[in-house]
């Protein structure tokens, strides 16, 4: 569910008013007049806003967009939650491009789940323990960087 901040900051810097009373912001514009009231809900003010109805003449237009742009759009979440979304009417205003059902692997994702594997206590291989066993070690030091 999405939230909408106010910025006080803003709103006074702009000449607006924000007064604080009986568990309710009233929001004034420079010129005094009341201009929107905001309610105290749970130890917050919630903004509520009224639902759009479109007027007679609107138009309704669909997006037609691909696996990779709904992903990307949508957070990048997963496809077959994407198709759940879609198919239960939680996304309005677009449609998924009947080529473009599936997608490849999204470069983002991959990064954001790479994990290093953390360095084992145990020593491999085994230690020397005779003379003239095989030894690795780093003689190069660090290089000259050009």
């Amino acid at each position: 569910m999405g939230v909408t901040l106010v910025s006080i900051s803003k709103l006074t810097t702009a000449g607006y008013a924000a007064v604080f009373r009986d568990t309710v912001c009233r929001i004034f514009n420079p010129r005094k007049k009341l201009v929107g009231e905001i309610p105290l809900s749970n130890g917050l003010y919630h903004i509520k806003r009224a639902t759009k109805q479109p007027f007679a003449g609107a138009t309704s237009s669909t997006e037609v967009l691909t696996m990779e742009q709904l992903h990307v759009r949508l957070s990048h979440i997963g496809p077959a939650l994407i198709r759940d979304m879609l198919s239960k009417g939680m996304v309005e205003g677009v449609k998924l491009d009947p080529l473009h059902q599936t997608m490849g692997q999204c470069e983002s994702c991959e990064y954001g789940k790479a994990i290093r594997k953390p360095i084992g206590n145990v020593r491999e291989p085994k230690r020397c323990e005779k003379f003239g066993d095989e030894v690795h070690t780093d003689v190069w030091g660090p290089s000259d960087i050009q």
